[in-house]
Parts: structure tokens; C-alpha cells; sequence
């Protein structure tokens, strides 16, 4: 068969454009990455077949998260394991002879999170569509053998049993299913296969405790394809489903298609890069496949940290409620306030202390380590929040959370701060950002985040009119630790942030900007941003730092909270550069992957801290909040011309913008009207640009105006005429 064979043929699944998937060929396949399908419940990746490898293949990398797990379902014990909930592998015998399967193309198309994978066999095409159904625990599978001449086929699918999950019973053959029931301590439930063909092949299905086959068999000829479907369904106490039947199908399919069209419909960009592009709409996949209901993990896979929720999630939190998907974004600080009661039980009367990779019923999952003592991890569950209050400024939703606040200053306050033997406040040795280096004092992250966790318990505080005292003491504590702050001087003699106890310049300097906001466009804060720019730089992309374990090495990670900075300070050649470059820190076909390590091989694909942080970059370049004001168009430079719908505002305003000749023409809209809505434009528009609104003030190089938000778009900035 061609290799230009016409892509999807007889699939009841639609194409999209290329600038929407993700294409991987027996030429590009690295053998670590490959197809992530994912619903944020059911997980797993897929081999070059669309289904999983089989039992007997080669052991690659990628095959380590080729079985689907499912979010929230874990074993007892010390490292509370995700369940394996198995694996279904097909194999293809053509006149008697096993294929080869090793020439193939796929292709994910992540606007329908559905892979599309063709092999070639000689004469026969083999194409399969997988997709996990948003919406629904089902898993849907259709192959579509064609062939140029006739021949005998014999199609088996097996369902391998993992013993741990499903024990010894023995599956239920039953009319028109395979039924594998499980039973754990607090939970049972089922897996229900069904499986069936058009085309006239006869069908047989056999049980052991270990695996299900259910064996297709038949003549293939000339024009008369032969299409097997088989459908998954995953429930059990948590989250039932009503048994589905082939019935179903479509209409699974449909509301698959619905979900993952209101998911895109929420928000849009394109910056005219086509590299960018792409890789804003493969993060955004990335996330939202991997997105839980309780919060997000680096990966939602047992062997990269096992789906556990980290401080990481707040990267993703950032990139979703920036893009106008707040109610996916309150997930994060919702997980933290029904995992308090577990987090104050460990901080042992001293406030909450979250664990470092938490099970969704808050409890440690990873091994004793260095790791297990930081702390700067807290702060970022209160950036979250506080974020959610600025983005919608919802007080009951901030009443709700403002227990997370109080109980994180106050572990803070009473085991983390403490005075060094001079008597100068500072915070304990503790591992910081850069765990490659052990624990510091007053590391960056940590003692900007004490500082920041304690200011916004306060703010909140007084916005609930609540707690007066202990917020006064608190907001004197944040103050006070600003003379812990580390400086290095450069070789010029400027102050740059810094590191403390000599150890290498990593780029968590910039916690205090970003997303702790201690001090954001101070001369030393900018300068700090501008040598870790290029220090950190490469020909391969950015590494965190100087420290020899990054050497060589790319990390998207870095590249977004560069993109991220850079924006805040109005700096935006830097910024998007840091944004243009992120997506060569990916694995083949654009998936995302924590780094680059420095022989060229991926690390930990389909990672979503990393292209959280890069997605939030490249909506900060458009708008950006703080306390002052929406910031506007901080991060894109001339000769950029992006156009976004959906990007959003403090307040839950929406914004729509794009350029006309290179000027920018932006309006605003809410769900209810909002009164003396302030927003910023850098000062240098103002001689291109007509702004609606009243100047009220300027903040560095920016100018702050005031104006109204209808329920309707309305102008906030456009070109002169």
C-alpha cells in the first residue's frame, strides 16, 4: 500500500486539519514517546497499532504506560499505586502469517482526542481509531482491514487481567459482553468488553482469570472492507455507569465530540507561528486529558509519579482559568481545601502541611527523600487561590478557601520561619526549587513564598473582615522577611537576586516574580530575569540552571516561566522569544516532555507542568492580573500580531483582540456588568491606539485606565483612525 494512502478511510471519526494533530511514523518513533489518550479519568498511551503493545513485544520505554488506569483508583500500601486496570493488544494474521507491524503513520487529532493509526501490511491496510470518550468511562476502539487481493485474516483482541486488580476470578462471558469484575478494600466495580465486525467475519470470545480473546475470522476481499469495533466500559462505586451496548456507539461518539468542542470553543489564538500554534493546542490537550476530577498530576501514570497531585499543578491552574476555563482551573484549590483535614493531621497542630505528591484523599505517595522537606510547595497552593480571587472576585468562593490560606501562613509562621543566629527572620534549611543542590536557607522559592502565603492570608483576611490581628501580625512577618532575601553582585556591580551558600545560579531566582509577586519590576528584579535569560539560554532551548546535572539539557518548564516574567516586567522581545522557543523543548510530533536530556532523548512525556507554564506565558503575553489591573499586551512585541478570543481579565472578563496593521484594536466583555474595571496598555501604544477608559495612573511603563464592562463586547483599545 502507499504511504500516501488517503488517512482515515472508512473511519466514522472526521479529520482536522494538521494543525491540530500530533503525527508520529515508524521513522520518527523514539521508543519513549507515543499516543496519549485520556479523559482526565481513564489514562493510558497507545502503541503504533492504536491499541497497546502486545504481551510478547519488545519492552520499550513508551510501553511502561501502554495499560489504562483510572484517576482516584489505587492500591493499599506505602506508595498507594495507581490499579492497572489492563491492556488491549490486537495481533493480525494474514494467510497464515503474523504481520510485522512496522510500517505505520499516526496521528492524533487533538481537537477530537482521537488517534488515527494505519499499517501497512503488503496488500493490506490496517486503520484503527482509538479515543477514551469525554464524559463517558468508555474506551472505543474501531479497525478497518482493506485489501488489494483476497486473503484469510484473523483478528485477535486480547484484554489482559492484571492479577493485583482483578484477583482470580474468572470473567463473565455474557450475551453480548466480556464482564472482568474487581473487588478492593473501599471499592468494586467492572469492566465490561464488547466487541463486533460488519463484514461477515465469524466471531468467538474465550476467558481465562488472566485475559479475555475475542477472535475475529474471515476472508478479506477486494472493496469489501472489514470493520471490528470493541468498546470499553470502566464503573464501579465512585463513578457508575449504565451498561452500554454496539448500540451506543454513536452516540458516545457524539457527546465525545460535543465535550471536546466546548472544551476548544472557550478560548483561541493564533500568533502567526505556526510552531507555537500547534504547540498551544497540544498543551492544551495535555492538560485537559490528564485533568482529574480532584486536580492534576505532572503525568496521570503510574510510572511518572504514580498521578500524583504536586505543587506542578499550579502551572496548569494557570494556563486554564487564563484561557477562560475557570471552572476547571477550581479544581486545583478545591482539592486542597477537601485534602485539609489530612494536611493538618501531618502538620501536627502547626498548620496545614501538604505532602510533597499527594493521593487525592491527601496522603504522601512518594518514598522518603530530600524532596519530602520542602516547603515553598504550600505558597503555591495559596498562589492558586489567590489567583482565583483575582481572576473572578468571587468573595463566598473566597470564604470557602480562605481556611487553605490561614492554615498554610500558619504552618509558615510556626515551623518554617525562623531567626538565624545573628536574630536575623529568615526561613529554615530546606530543600528549595532546585532539589539537585540539597537544602539551603532562605532559598528563593521558599523564603519569597513564606512572604507571599502570609500577605495573601492577610488580604483575604481583611477582606472577609476576619482575623484583624493575626492578619496584621502576618503582614509584618512578610514584610520582615524581604532582609532575607539573597543578592549576588554581577561582574559589572549590579544586584542580581541570588542563591544562598554559593550554591549555582538556577532559575527559581525569579520566584520572586513569578508566582509569588514579591517584587516584580524593580531594577534588580529585571536584571535578575535578563541574566537568567541568558545564562540559561542554549542552542537547544533553556536549562534551569548552572548546576552540572542541567547541563545540555532543554526544559519547556524554563521557557515558560521566562515567557511568564518577562510579560509582568514589560519586557516583550525577551518574553517572546522564551515563548517562540519553548516548543523545542518537546519529543517527537510536538508531545510535551518534562526536558530534553542532554543525549537528545525526551524525559517524562506528556508532562503538564511544563506546557502549563508555557501556555500561561503565551496568555500573559496578551492580559496578565494583579492586584492593580488587567495588564494588556505586555508580552507581544512588533511584528507580532496575535489574535485570542476568550483570553481573560480580573473580574471574569473576557477578551477579544487582534491586530490591524500591527496595531492592536482589543474589546472586553462579563457574564455582569463591572464597574471601574481597570486595565493597563504599555505606554508606547498610546500614540497608535485610541483607549476607551480614563487614565487613573501608570504602573513602570505601562499606563493604568478605568472604564466599564458590559454584558456585551465592548472596545477597550483601538487603532487611531
Amino acid at each position: 500500500m502507499s504511504k500516501h494512502a488517503e488517512y482515515g478511510a472508512q473511519s466514522t471519526i472526521r479529520a482536522h486539519p494538521l494543525a491540530m494533530t500530533i503525527t508520529l511514523t515508524n521513522d520518527t518513533y523514539d521508543g519513549v514517546c507515543s499516543i496519549m489518550l485520556g479523559n482526565g479519568s481513564i489514562c493510558t498511551a497507545v502503541g503504533p497499532t492504536g491499541y497497546h503493545a502486545l504481551p510478547d513485544a519488545t519492552s520499550d520505554v513508551a510501553q511502561r504506560t501502554q495499560h489504562f488506569v483510572w484517576a482516584g483508583r489505587r492500591h493499599e500500601g506505602p506508595r498507594h499505586a495507581l490499579r492497572n486496570f489492563g491492556s488491549i493488544s490486537r495481533s493480525l494474521s494474514i494467510d497464515g502469517r503474523r504481520t510485522d507491524d512496522t510500517d505505520w503513520t499516526q496521528r492524533l487529532d487533538c481537537q477530537r482526542a482521537t488517534c488515527a493509526s494505519l499499517v501497512r501490511h503488503a496488500h493490506v491496510s490496517e486503520r484503527t481509531t482509538s479515543l477514551a470518550c469525554l464524559g463517558d468511562n468508555c474506551v472505543l476502539l474501531e479497525t478497518v482491514l482493506e485489501s488489494t487481493r483476497p486473503c484469510d485474516v484473523v483478528f485477535d483482541i486480547l484484554y489482559v487481567l492484571p492479577e493485583p486488580t482483578f484477583g482470580s476470578r474468572l470473567p463473565l462471558l455474557e450475551t453480548d459482553c466480556v464482564v472482568a469484575r474487581f473487588a478492593e478494600t473501599d471499592n468494586a466495580g467492572e469492566v465490561r468488553i464488547v466487541s463486533a465486525n460488519r463484514g461477515g467475519f465469524c466471531q468467538a470470545a474465550s476467558v481465562t482469570a488472566r485475559a479475555v480473546r475475542l477472535r475475529h475470522t474471515g476472508r478479506v476481499v477486494p472493496e469489501r472492507p472489514i470493520t471490528v469495533r470493541t468498546l470499553i466500559q470502566f464503573s464501579d462505586r465512585l463513578d457508575y455507569s449504565f451498561p452500554v451496548t454496539m448500540l451506543d456507539w454513536d452516540r458516545l461518539l457524539a457527546r465525545h465530540e460535543q465535550a471536546w468542542g466546548e472544551f476548544w470553543g472557550r478560548s483561541r489564538m493564533g500568533t502567526g507561528n505556526e510552531l507555537v500554534d500547534r504547540a498551544r493546542l497540544i498543551s492544551l490537550y495535555t492538560i485537559r486529558a490528564q485533568l482529574t476530577d480532584w486536580s492534576i498530576g505532572p503525568t496521570l501514570s503510574e510510572p511518572y509519579w504514580g498521578g500524583g497531585a504536586f505543587h506542578d499543578e499550579m502551572y496548569p491552574f494557570f494556563a486554564l482559568i487564563s484561557g477562560g476555563h475557570a471552572d476547571l482551573a477550581s479544581r486545583m484549590p478545591r482539592f486542597r481545601k477537601t485534602t485539609l483535614p489530612a494536611a493538618l493531621r501531618r502538620g501536627r497542630g502547626s498548620g496545614a502541611l501538604y505532602p510533597w505528591s499527594s493521593t487525592e484523599a491527601g496522603e504522601e505517595r512518594d518514598p522518603d527523600g530530600l524532596w519530602l522537606t520542602e516547603r515553598f510547595h504550600l505558597a503555591q497552593f495559596s498562589a492558586g487561590i489567590w489567583a482565583q480571587w483575582l481572576y473572578e472576585r468571587d468573595l463566598r468562593q473566597l470564604s470557602e478557601l480562605y481556611p487553605v490560606l490561614h492554615e498554610i501562613a500558619r504552618y509558615y509562621e510556626n515551623t518554617v520561619i525562623a531567626r538565624d543566629a545573628e536574630g536575623r527572620l529568615g526561613t529554615r534549611p530546606c530543600v528549595d526549587f532546585d532539589e539537585s543542590v540539597g537544602a539551603v536557607r532562605n532559598g528563593p522559592f521558599t523564603v519569597s513564598g513564606a512572604s507571599a502565603a502570609l500577605n495573601w492570608a492577610a488580604q483575604a483576611a481583611n477582606l472577609l473582615g476576619i482575623h484583624a490581628r493575626t492578619s496584621a501580625d502576618w503582614r509584618s512577618l512578610a514584610d520582615s522577611l524581604r532582609q532575607a532575601i539573597v543578592e549576588h553582585q554581577t561582574e559589572s556591580g549590579e544586584l542580581v537576586f541570588g542563591i544562598p551558600d554559593g550554591v549555582p545560579v538556577h532559575y527559581s531566582v525569579l520566584g520572586h516574580v513569578f508566582p509569588f509577586r514579591t517584587e516584580v519590576r524593580s531594577p534588580r528584579a529585571v536584571r535578575t530575569a535578563r541574566m537568567i535569560h541568558d545564562i540559561c539560554r542554549s542552542s537547544r532551548g533553556w536549562k534551569p540552571g548552572l548546576s552540572s546535572a542541567f547541563e545540555g539539557s532543554n526544559w519547556q518548564w524554563t521557557s515558560g516561566h521566562l515567557g511568564i516574567v518577562h510579560a509582568m516586567q514589560n519586557n516583550p522581545e525577551l518574553a517572546w522569544e522564551a515563548i517562540a522557543r519553548g516548543p523545542e523543548g518537546s519529543g517527537p510530533g510536538l508531545i510535551p516532555c518534562e526536558h530534553i536530556n542532554a543525549r537528545g532523548v525526551p524525559q517524562v512525556p506528556w508532562f503538564t507542568t511544563g506546557v502549563g507554564a508555557w501556555l500561561y506565558a503565551l496568555n500573559a503575553a496578551v492580559a496578565w492580573v494583579d492586584e492593580q489591573a488587567t495588564h494588556l499586551l505586555a508580552g507581544i512585541p512588533d511584528g507580532i500580531s496575535p489574535t485570542f478570543e476568550g483570553i481573560r481579565g480580573s473580574h471574569g472578563v473576557s477578551l477579544n483582540g487582534a491586530f490591524r496593521d500591527g496595531v492592536p484594536e482589543v474589546t472586553a466583555s462579563a457574564p455582569h456588568r463591572v464597574h471601574r474595571w481597570r486595565f493597563s496598555i504599555p505606554a508606547n501604544l498610546l500614540t497608535r491606539v485610541q483607549v476607551f477608559g480614563v487614565e487613573v495612573g501608570a504602573a513602570g511603563s505601562e499606563v493604568i485606565f478605568e472604564t466599564n464592562v458590559p454584558d456585551v463586547p465592548a472596545p477597550l483599545v483601538a487603532p487611531r483612525s
